[in-house]
């Protein structure tokens, strides 16, 4: 929003509502561990997984919709923190990146 009134370049996302597959939010779904230059030091971030949505402690995560099947991009809604979920070469969920910091997935 701040761009737009400054008059600065944004990028529009394509926010959805869709829900989740379940076997996809099996794969994200769980536990994040960050260094001790994220937000809060050494923080373990949950990713939960109901009826079709992903939350965490923090709030709800809302969907960037790319096209893909699957959606690896969110954001978290209670921050307007960007949220990315990155793979390993078989599919395998490994990691998280919230905003500039990466949370290793550890269960």
């Amino acid at each position: 929003m701040a761009a737009m009134v400054l008059g600065e370049h944004y990028v529009l996302q394509n926010t959805s509502y869709k829900k989740i597959d379940l076997n996809y939010a099996k794969n994200i779904s769980g536990s994040y561990k960050f260094d001790e230059n994220f937000y809060v030091p050494n923080y373990k971030l949950e990713i939960h997984y109901n009826d079709g949505y992903l939350s965490s402690q923090w709030g709800d995560l809302i969907p960037i919709d790319k096209g893909k099947k699957n959606m690896k991009d969110y954001i978290l809604r209670t921050y307007w923190s960007s949220i990315h979920f990155l793979m390993d070469n078989s599919g395998k969920c490994i990691a998280m990146e919230f905003d500039d910091y990466k949370g290793m997935k550890i269960k």
